[in-house]
C-alpha cells in the first residue's frame, strides 16, 4: 500500500498573488509618499532659509537660492518686489552668529554661479531695528527703519559676489540678500556659502632701500698701533 505524501503546491500557488498584492501596495504607499513629500514642500527665502555658525575657524555653511528672479531687479535692492524673505526677485538667507570669541576672525560670505552672463547681487544687512526679520529696501511699501546694510557686493561680468564681516564677539545676527539683477534663476540659481577665516597676517613689503652693514677695518701694515685694540 502507497503512502500519501502532501505536497503544498495548492499552497504555493495561493501565496503567491498575496505576495504580489503586498508588493503593489507598498508600491502605491511610497509613491504617494513621495508625492505627498514633493507636493507640500514649503517655499522659502533660501534652502536652507537659515543657518549658524560658531567662532571656530574652517566653519562653514551654505545655501540654494531659489527665486524665479522675474521681473529683474535691475536697480539694484530698490528692485525688489518686497522688502522681507517674500520677494519674487530678492531672496534672503538668515546667518546666526551666537557670542563667542570673534577676534581675530573674520566670515567671508561667497556667492557662485556657472555663467557670467548671469548677473547676481549681495547686500548684507544686520539686524538693528529690533523687529524680527529682515526689513529691507524694495520697489514700494518698504517704509520705517530699516535694517543697517554692512556690506555690499555688486560687480559686473563675473561668476561670483564675495564681502566680508567682522562680526562682534556678543553675536549678530546678518541677512544676506541676493538680488537677482539680471539672472535667470532656477537655470543658473546661485551657492551661497559663508566661512569662518584667521585674518590674514600681513607681511611689509621688502624695503626699496638697502639696509646698512658691519664690517671689522684692518688699517695699513706700518699704521701706528696697527695690532693694538682699544
Amino acid at each position: 500500500m502507497k503512502k500519501s505524501v502532501f505536497k503544498p503546491r495548492f499552497f504555493k500557488w495561493l501565496c503567491l498573488p498575496i505576495a504580489l498584492t503586498l508588493i503593489f501596495v507598498y508600491i502605491l504607499l511610497q509613491g504617494k509618499t513621495f508625492f505627498y513629500t514633493s507636493s507640500n514642500q514649503s517655499v522659502e527665502a533660501a534652502t536652507p532659509a537659515s543657518g549658524s555658525l560658531t567662532d571656530t575657524v574652517g566653519a562653514t555653511i551654505t545655501w540654494l537660492g531659489d527665486r524665479t528672479g522675474s521681473p529683474p531687479a535691475a536697480n539694484g535692492e530698490d528692485s525688489c518686489t518686497a522688502g522681507d524673505a517674500t520677494a519674487t526677485n530678492c531672496d534672503v538667507f538668515t546667518l546666526n552668529i551666537p557670542p563667542g570669541n570673534w577676534s581675530g576672525k573674520i566670515i567671508r560670505v561667497r556667492f557662485q554661479w556657472a555663467t557670467v552672463a548671469n548677473d547676481y547681487d549681495m547686500v548684507v544687512r544686520q539686524e538693528t531695528n529690533g523687529t524680527p526679520g529682515m526689513q529691507g529696501a524694495c520697489v514700494s511699501g518698504c517704509t520705517g527703519t530699516l535694517d543697517a546694510v554692512v556690506a555690499t557686493s555688486g560687480q559686473g561680468a563675473t561668476d561670483f559676489e564675495e564681502v566680508i564681516l567682522g562680526p562682534p564677539n556678543d553675536g549678530a545676527i546678518y541677512y544676506i540678500r541676493a538680488v537677482y539683477f539680471a539672472a535667470v534663476g532656477p537655470a543658473d540659481q546661485y551657492l551661497g556659502k559663508a566661512t569662518v577665516e584667521s585674518i590674514p597676517v600681513s607681511v611689509p613689503p621688502p624695503s626699496a632701500c638697502p639696509l646698512p652693514t658691519f664690517d671689522n677695518y684692518q688699517p695699513p701694515v706700518g699704521f701706528p698701533r696697527r695690532d693694538q685694540s682699544g
